[in-house]
């Protein structure tokens, strides 16, 4: 009797797990970037939940250091609608190409690259963008997001990133890893699951696979390893394969 009631069980948890998996929704279907990648213009730099410059300022200094223009987009504080600044930048990237940019390239950390994503695959976003570089993002939400909804301070942007989030539903996957780069590092402690930062159609690039080294989320975008491997895919180069660059 007992080990029927065992069986019972398993089966019941197999058919409720079975049942999961074919009701969750499949992606949006990809969708992205489509200017010709060899017409590449400025960069547009997205920060993340906060809205902190000074790191992106720094990779931004470097691309103009190899005489590539750009800039970091204001998101004042970061916890606001994330759609919302997704349209602050295409609209910012419309403007550079109606001054005779022939695209943007977009960076961006965290929920930056959340943005960036949403900026690029949107109908009046992707014939102004080439390619998308995300860093420590959290494509399918952070569990972090959980703590936040705990305490009872869970702004719009903390809620839209919350695993199973109808905004990140219903963002389309990448287009390509020739348009965009998905890059995490393993001992990010914001992005759980850091799975998460894994962006399907995108190619993926996990700093530890190359560098030993501990990264922390709010270490990325000063990390050289990060700065060289955004500039290199950028510039289609070959991606750094050491902790040398």
């Amino acid at each position: 009797m007992r080990l029927r009631l065992i069986a019972a069980v398993g089966a019941v948890a197999c058919a409720v797990a079975l049942g999961v998996v074919l009701l969750r929704p499949d992606p949006a279907p990809p969708l992205g970037p489509s200017a010709a990648l060899a017409a590449r213009g400025p960069v547009l730099l997205i920060p993340g939940y906060g809205g902190g410059q000074e790191s992106l300022q720094a990779v931004a200094q470097r691309l103009r250091q190899g005489g590539v223009a750009a800039e970091v987009v204001s998101i004042g504080d970061g916890t606001g609608d994330l759609a919302g600044y997704a349209a602050a930048v295409t609209a910012r990237a419309g403007q550079l190409v109606a001054q005779g940019a022939p695209s943007v390239d977009l960076i961006g950390f965290s929920a930056g690259g959340v943005i960036a994503r949403d900026a690029a695959t949107r109908a009046d976003g992707r014939a102004l963008v080439r390619k998308v570089v995300t860093i420590g993002t959290p494509h399918d939400g952070t569990e972090l997001t959980t703590l936040g909804a705990l305490v009872g301070s869970c702004p719009t942007a903390c809620q839209e990133l919350t695993p199973g989030s109808d905004y990140l539903k219903q963002l389309p996957v990448a287009n390509g890893v020739d348009r965009w780069l998905s890059m995490w590092s393993s001992s990010d402690e914001v992005i759980r699951p850091i799975t998460s930062s894994e962006l399907d159609g995108a190619r993926w690039f996990a700093l530890q696979d190359v560098c030993a080294r501990q990264i922390a989320h709010n270490e990325l975008m000063a990390d050289p390893l990060t700065q060289a491997t955004a500039t290199a895919f950028l510039a289609e180069a070959p991606l750094p394969s050491s902790c040398t660059v």
